[in-house]
């Protein structure tokens, strides 16, 4: 998803401005959700395991 979002964030023209700030919310929300997603994972894993 962020392959496809950060290039059209650096787009030029009309279509450069009206997607950027979409672009960059889109990917920095993508980073964010990974980073909870492996924070979590391994928090409920310490669980399980013991």
């Amino acid at each position: 998803m962020c392959t496809v979002f950060i290039p059209v964030g650096f787009m030029q023209g009309p279509a450069g401005v009206f997607y950027r700030r979409f672009a960059f919310t889109l990917v920095i929300a993508n980073f964010n959700f990974c980073g909870e997603c492996i924070d979590i994972k391994s928090c409920f894993m310490c669980f399980i395991i013991k």
